[in-house]
């Protein structure tokens, strides 16, 4: 079912995205949610039109080269997996809690940024890691 305007304007007053509002800031994590586009249902122009989220996470990490960066880096995606999830769970209840209504989610993409290298030296990496989940929205 799609959203109608009031569902719009609820959802955009859950996400929030003005400054500091939408990021949660635990432990070095950053997970921000913004609107990301639409989508037709079946891509014909009289399909019902899903809005799309990007939930973003990110979080500056040391690596220790001696560790290995695939291990380190299969424990962010894990990390950042389940903080991408607890805030959509957090949206999904605030939204129904709003609207009393329920928010289907659906997966639309996910999308692995490369490990961005911020310095380095011999025995410690500082790099940037992000990951972002877009999902479609519907009643």
């Amino acid at each position: 079912m799609p959203l109608s305007m009031e569902d719009y304007n609820i959802l955009g007053s859950v996400i929030d995205s003005t400054f500091a509002k939408s990021s949660a800031n635990d432990k070095g994590h950053n997970v921000k949610v913004s609107w990301a586009g639409t989508k037709s249902a079946d891509e014909s122009d009289s399909s019902p039109i899903n809005p799309i989220l990007e939930i973003y996470f990110s979080q500056v990490v040391n690596f220790n080269p001696r560790h290995g960066l695939e291990d380190q880096k299969k424990e962010l995606d894990r990390i950042s997996i389940q903080m991408v999830n607890d805030k959509l769970s957090q949206l999904k209840s605030e939204f129904r809690a709003e609207a009393g209504k329920t928010l289907s989610t659906k997966l639309f993409k996910e999308v692995d940024h490369p490990i961005q290298h911020l310095s380095h030296n011999p025995s410690l990496y500082r790099a940037l890691y992000k990951k972002s989940i877009l999902v479609e929205i519907t009643l």
